[in-house]
């Protein structure tokens, strides 16, 4: 009976150590501390444009005077791509053009889109960037871009 009893508190112990443990892991693939950069990066793959709208919100509150909109231009969604689309959008809100453009990319991964990202970044004098993307996908995206595009912090 004292066995059973140990194997039953045993097991709750760990029972509710493993809920911890998966409640925190959540927290673990986030990463939202901005800070101030060159440029905010918005990473193409949202849907319904939270993250291009999370940027204008980091970029009004003076994160940077810049921001990059990626957007994918080997795909033609509605008869254009999704760049041109963005770029669109942008126009529509009354954004200035100088402040807020797309950099175009190519391929479905945040991988491809790194890279296409290494070439805008290029044309500018661009040391810190400041990604914006979905709340799950920063510590990965973080990685990615870090691991594709070294030279900025």
């Amino acid at each position: 009976m004292l066995s059973y009893r140990r194997s039953v508190f045993a097991a709750a112990l760990v029972l509710v150590f493993g809920m911890l443990a998966i409640d925190k892991t959540g927290e673990y693939l986030v990463i939202d501390q901005p800070a101030h950069a060159d440029v905010i990066v918005v990473l193409a793959g949202d849907r319904n444009d939270r993250r291009f709208f999370r940027g204008l919100d980091l970029l009004h509150r003076g994160y940077a005077s810049h921001m990059l909109v990626d957007a994918n231009s080997d795909v033609i969604l509605f008869g254009q791509t999704p760049a041109a689309l963005q770029d669109e959008l942008i126009r529509s809100i009354g954004l200035n053009r100088n402040q807020v453009r797309v950099c175009p990319t190519q391929g479905d991964s945040t991988d491809a889109e790194a890279r296409s990202l290494a070439q805008c970044l290029h044309a500018d004098k661009i040391s810190t960037v400041l990604l914006v993307t979905s709340d799950y996908h920063t510590r990965r995206a973080v990685s990615i871009v870090k691991h594709r595009v070294p030279e900025y912090q």
